[in-house]
C-alpha cells in the first residue's frame, strides 16, 4: 500500500464522517409534509438530528439476499390507483428502492439523487432497465405517489421516458411480503415516522435480486448494478454507510460525527508526523554522507 493510497483513504473517511450521517423524518403522515412538497419548497426545516449510521447497521437493517427472487405475484397500485403486480413491470432489470412519500427527510434526498444520477448514467432507462419506488407506509394512496412522481420525473430533466419510473402503494402484507424479500427491515414509530435504511436492490428481468447500493446513489454505482442485473449475475454489494431515518437527540448526533472526525484527524496527524521524521533522517544521513565524501 503506497502513501498517497493510506492519505486518500483517511481522507475519504474524514469526508464521510461529516456527509454520511442519518436524518430523522418529519411531522407523522396525517398532518406531515409530502416529500415531493418539501423538495419543491425546499421544507427542510424539522429540527431533528444528524447522527452518523452505526457501522453495524448494514447487518441489522438489511440482510441482502442476492440470488433470491422477487414475489412477482404480490399486488401494489400505481400511480393512477391501478392494480398491478409486480411481474408486470418486472419484465427488464429493475432498481427497487423502498421510501415512503409523507418523508421530508432523506426519502425525499434520495429519490432526488436518484433521478439526477439516472441522467447522468452510461445505462438508459427504459431501454436498460427500470426503476420502482415503493412505499412503505401503507396508509400512503396513489394521489401521494402520483405527486412524487410528478416532482421527481421533472428533478430527471425530462431524461425518464413514460412508465420507467413507477411509484407504487399497497397494503400491510403485499409491502411486508417484498420487504422481507429483499430483506429490508422498517420500524414505525408512535409518532408515524419510520426508521429505516437508504438502500435499492437490482433485480434482474427474471426478478432474482442482484446487488444492492447504499446511500447517496452514485451513477457509476447504480450504472454496475443494472450491468449486473442485465447479465443476471448475482455480486457482492459495495458496503456503505447506510443512511438510517430516526428521531434523536441532535447533541448526541453532532457528538458522534465530532468523535469520528477526531479520530481520523488524530490518525492522520500521526501519519503526517512519522512521514515528516522519515524524512528528516533521510535527510540527515544523506548530509552525513557528504561530509564524509
Amino acid at each position: 500500500m503506497t502513501l498517497w493510497t493510506v492519505v486518500l483513504a483517511l481522507a475519504l473517511l474524514l469526508q464521510a464522517a461529516g456527509e454520511k450521517h442519518a436524518r430523522a423524518h418529519g411531522p407523522p403522515v396525517e398532518t406531515g409534509t409530502n416529500s415531493a412538497a418539501a423538495v419543491e419548497t425546499g421544507d427542510h426545516d424539522h429540527e431533528t438530528a444528524l447522527a452518523l449510521a452505526d457501522a453495524k447497521a448494514p447487518r441489522e437493517w438489511v440482510e441482502e439476499k442476492t440470488g433470491a427472487y422477487l414475489p412477482l405475484q404480490l399486488q401494489f397500485s400505481d400511480e393512477a390507483g391501478q392494480p398491478l403486480s409486480l411481474g408486470q413491470i418486472v419484465d427488464k432489470p429493475v432498481l427497487l428502492l423502498p421510501v415512503y412519500y409523507y418523508c421530508a427527510g432523506s426519502c425525499s434526498r434520495n429519490l432526488a439523487n436518484l433521478a439526477v444520477a439516472l441522467g447522468r448514467m452510461k445505462s438508459q432507462p427504459g431501454r436498460d432497465f427500470r426503476v420502482v419506488a415503493f412505499s412503505i407506509n401503507d396508509r400512503e394512496r396513489s394521489e401521494d405517489a402520483r405527486r412524487a412522481r410528478k416532482t421527481f420525473l421533472k428533478l430527471a430533466g425530462g431524461k425518464i421516458p413514460e412508465g420507467e419510473w413507477r411509484f407504487l402503494t399497497g397494503d400491510r402484507e403485499a409491502i411486508a411480503a417484498l420487504a422481507a424479500a429483499i430483506g429490508y427491515r422498517f420500524e414505525q414509530q408512535a409518532d408515524g415516522t419510520y426508521i429505516h435504511p437508504s438502500a435499492l436492490v437490482a433485480a434482474a428481468r427474471d426478478g432474482r435480486i442482484i446487488r444492492y447500493v447504499y446511500g447517496d446513489f452514485i451513477p457509476g454505482d447504480l450504472d454496475m448494478a443494472v450491468l449486473d442485473a442485465g447479465r443476471n449475475t448475482p455480486s457482492l454489494s459495495v458496503k456503505r454507510l447506510l443512511d438510517i431515518c430516526f428521531n434523536r437527540d441532535p447533541s448526541a448526533g453532532r457528538g458522534v460525527v465530532l468523535a469520528v472526525k477526531v479520530g481520523v484527524l488524530a490518525v492522520f496527524g500521526a501519519f503526517a508526523a512519522a512521514i515528516l521524521l522519515l524524512y528528516r533522517k533521510r535527510g540527515g544521513g544523506q548530509r552525513n554522507r557528504g561530509d564524509t565524501e
